[in-house]
């Protein structure tokens, strides 16, 4: 086992950003100002799961796969990682009650679980730091719907609005919007992911949503959307979250997540009609909710209509006054479209630049959320990084994406390249390094006498600047 440390600790190094090693060093004078925290995303791998699925883990010693060791090194490794939010996936309800919970409470942490529906019992887990972060609201998400066709799985995801403890008077209306979530495993079943993401992101688009801009375009609060998405770096699910667009139309259901027991295989993608059985729209959000937004919008640009119309016309009134002759009556400006449109108008053009055209029915899908990973997915060189491993698996599915202000985003050579990113108040400081293949393959596999998950821990730190 002190073999393995040693080598884990070797492999898995600390990769600072630019910005990350400029905070480390002057981290006193940045103290007061911001909120420096850390985010672990982990797939424990149930107990129960483990059992079932036993041929996965045929290379591993009985010792190694016992409850009371692997819950040792689990919370050991919780504990090591003193992250301020703890993402976890895979979390048995009775371990969650009887471990997990009482665990962390002790350690300073408020917990938020979600058990997967039907006969699983297993879940998604959030716990976040007490002295960092308060809850302003959370909601459960269950992915299986009646009566929509596609969503007959037993997923969930957790959205969690924390406030840092830290917001001073101008920065009260700060939040941070926490998301994770494990999608489907099934290779073939793409299209039960991609309207499971869409569901997920419509509720984080419900919950983060704070106003629209001077351009009719969504504001959000900060979010991370981390957990296992049972999908590749690159795949088209991948492409969806990073991109913001995937045109779906003609892919198999089985080539959605870049798995390879799915290529070329599965069905074509029904997304539409499950999107409008959702009343969700092609943008990933409630058709409720982008009316109400635009409608609000409208009005608002009413109202700014309305004073310009005011101040023009207490100016020709005063030029008037002054011998410039008389001003044009409200009604031939409104005829000439010269102060204001037609609410009817301003309503259309609202839908439109809320819907930037509608796609319904073309095949596409978008989304507004700006996420870039904080894992760049490649190691020294070009060798891949690994999140999960074991007999039919060595990879990345494993994920802690973030939301930016803006990105260019393309793909060179099949693979999603974004450049030019420009952080809003959420800034990545680093990320815990990940291991390759043969790195892993070198401490025999996942799980092994230290690690006692069949994934790796994803951890990253950000920064969150406050309101000046």
């Amino acid at each position: 086992a002190s073999e393995i440390r040693q080598k884990v600790r070797r492999y898995r190094q600390w990769e600072y950003t630019k910005l990350g090693r400029l905070n480390a060093s002057s981290a006193a004078a940045r103290r007061d100002k911001d909120v420096s925290f850390s985010l672990m995303s982990y797939n424990i791998l149930a107990q129960g799961l483990l059992v079932d699925n036993a041929f996965l883990y045929s290379h591993c010693s009985s010792e190694v796969l016992q409850w009371e060791h692997r819950r040792r090194n689990l919370l050991q490794e919780i504990t090591n990682a003193d992250a301020d939010i703890v993402c976890l996936q895979e979390v048995q309800d009775d371990h969650f009650a009887e471990v997990f919970k009482p665990d962390l409470e002790k350690q300073g942490y408020s917990c938020i679980y979600k058990c997967r529906t039907g006969d699983k019992h297993d879940g998604c887990g959030i716990f976040f730091r007490n002295s960092v972060f308060e809850l302003d609201r959370f909601e459960t998400v269950e992915f299986a719907r009646s009566g929509v066709s596609v969503l007959d799985r037993d997923n969930v995801g957790i959205i969690a609005l924390l406030k840092p403890k830290k917001a001073s008077q101008s920065s009260q209306d700060l939040r941070l919007c926490v998301s994770t979530t494990h999608l489907l495993f099934n290779p073939r079943r793409g299209d039960i992911k991609l309207a499971q993401l869409c569901l997920l992101l419509a509720e984080i688009d419900r919950i983060a949503f704070r106003g629209m801009d001077s351009q009719n375009r969504p504001l959000y609060s900060p979010i991370i959307l981390c957990g296992d998405m049972n999908s590749e770096p690159h795949s088209p699910l991948y492409s969806f979250v990073t991109q913001g667009t995937l045109q779906y139309a003609g892919l198999l259901s089985g080539d959605i997540s870049g798995q390879g027991e799915g290529a070329n295989r599965g069905r074509t993608i029904p997304l539409h009609e499950c999107l409008r059985e959702l009343d969700i729209t092609d943008r990933s959000q409630y058709r409720s909710l982008t009316a109400s937004r635009s409608k609000a919008s409208a009005e608002a640009e009413m109202k700014d209509v309305e004073k310009t119309k005011i101040l023009k016309d207490d100016c020709r009134v005063a030029n008037k006054a002054d011998g410039e002759g008389p001003a044009d009556p409200p009604e031939a400006e409104r005829l000439n479209g010269k102060v204001e449109r037609g609410s009817a108008e301003i309503g259309l053009h609202q839908k439109d630049a809320g819907n930037h055209g509608n796609d319904e029915g073309s095949g596409l899908v978008h989304h507004e959320l700006n996420f870039v990973s904080a894992y760049r997915h490649v190691k020294r060189g070009s060798t891949p990084e690994v999140t999960t491993h074991h007999q039919r698996a060595s990879c990345t599915v494993d994920y802690i994406f973030y939301s930016v202000l803006k990105k260019n985003t393309e793909r060179r050579d099949n693979h999603v390249v974004q450049t030019n990113i420009s952080e809003g108040p959420l800034k990545l400081l680093g990320t815990y390094g990940l291991m390759s293949e043969k790195e892993l393959e070198s401490v025999h596999g996942l799980p092994n006498e230290v690690q006692s998950s069949d994934h790796l821990a994803l951890i990253a730190r950000f920064m969150l600047r406050l309101p000046r």
